[in-house]
């Protein structure tokens, strides 16, 4: 094999070590099927790898002798711990857990002067109808260089962060032109995550998923000024979390079916994703997507655009996909759809309810990884993270690691 992200060289000498390239998503390898297989993750310079010891073992040494490489420590038991890119990876009894390292989140209190501002419960607050003309003055070209490092500081940790999310993309629509109130949401933002720091997202698989669940909601019209509507999701195996989103839909929606409908084809898209690099890995999952709007499930179960011409394509796609099966629908109470938390900015209690929900595995115990050390899996599986030059970090793989 000697691909890797396009122009760059990943050598491995043995001739033994063939691995085949995922077509869904090019920078999974695969070497073997079954309990034997080696699977290895490249992003850029870093490198995760799961498999048997003796093979991952041998992989690495062929690595070492013609690169410079750093490894981080095998996650072989129960208890087991490694830092990669700005994330701990915890072995828990059942999977993993990973969670954003304390130095990001102090980095982004100290560089906007927050140590002793008071926390608050939620990232976000709706925006008000009417904003004083003070709070519309463009920063400066100094706070604008502040702000922009300061979203920037949050996009990466809001990829293990779903509560940060729906924030993250709010702010980050502003960092052309940034007003006053966009650095006061910034600095709520912060606040929020410096008294929420214990976060811990867990990727748990106790048997071969056959089932992708994947949960979609919008908010309609939310954009005060382009009245653009978000769309937002999570597709998950089990009750882990491998996919999550939240977008501002590209065009201006004429109704909330519309909107809905809009998020529904986004979740077909990602679940139809997850759906080919699962076949490629030998695993055959169905597709069951969830979302609270009737008119929504009422127009894709049937055939034909109705009144929805200006949509024809959209509308055509996902009814074909239900036609043939390929995807089964699902209602569910609005209250309950977890993907609400990624399309508005929700109270404390709205909050609380979506991120402890037993549908998805957002939050876990800070205990959960303490638990005594177990050898029964040491010599059966390795979870085991190289670390060639820390450049940046791929988030789809802290919630596929299994």
């Amino acid at each position: 094999m000697r691909r890797l992200c396009g122009v760059n060289i990943f050598p491995i000498s043995s001739s033994n070590m063939v691995f085949v390239v995922l077509k869904a998503i090019p920078l999974f390898f695969v070497r073997g099927s079954g309990a034997s297989s080696v699977v290895l993750v490249v992003h850029v310079y870093d490198v995760i790898c799961s498999g048997p010891r003796q093979d991952v073992d041998q992989l690495f040494s062929s690595l070492g002798k013609e690169l410079s490489v750093k490894f981080a420590p095998p996650l072989c038991c129960t208890g087991d711990s490694c830092r990669f890119l700005g994330r701990t990876i915890n072995r828990l009894d059942v999977g993993y857990s990973v969670a954003v390292d304390d130095k990001f989140i102090d980095l982004c209190i100290r560089s906007l002067n927050l140590s002793s501002a008071k926390t608050v419960d939620t990232p976000s607050v709706p925006r008000p109808g009417t904003i004083s003309d003070e709070l519309l003055l463009p920063l400066n070209a100094e706070d604008h260089h502040q702000y922009r490092a300061g979203v920037g500081r949050l996009a990466y940790i809001s990829a293990d962060r779903f509560d940060l999310m729906f924030t993250v993309k709010a702010l980050s629509r502003n960092l052309v032109s940034p007003s006053a109130y966009d650095m006061q949401c910034l600095k709520r933002a912060v606040r929020y995550i410096s008294g929420h720091r214990d976060f811990t997202y867990l990727a748990q698989c106790t048997e071969i998923p056959r089932v992708i669940e994947t949960y979609v909601d919008s908010d309609w019209g939310s954009c005060p000024q382009s009245r653009r509507s978000t769309s937002g999701g999570f597709v998950v195996l089990g009750t882990s979390v491998v996919s999550a989103w939240s977008r501002t839909q590209p065009t201006v929606a004429l109704s909330s079916v519309e909107a809905e409908l809009t998020a529904a084809c986004v979740g077909a898209q990602e679940s139809l994703l997850i759906q080919t690099l699962l076949s490629e890995l030998g695993i055959d999952a169905s597709i069951s997507l969830s979302t609270d709007s009737a008119g929504c499930l009422s127009h894709l179960s049937r055939l034909g655009v109705g009144r929805l011409k200006h949509i024809q394509l959209r509308s055509a796609f996902l009814q074909e996909l239900v036609r043939r099966k390929s995807i089964f629908l699902k209602k569910i109470l609005g209250l309950l759809n977890p993907a609400d938390l990624l399309t508005k900015a929700v109270d404390r209690r709205t909050l609380g309810r979506l991120l402890s929900s037993p549908l998805v595995s957002l939050t876990c115990p800070s205990s959960s990884s303490s638990s005594s050390p177990s050898s029964d899996d040491v010599d059966v599986v390795e979870c085991n993270a190289v670390d060639l030059e820390c450049l940046s970090y791929c988030p789809f793989l802290s919630s596929f690691v299994m």
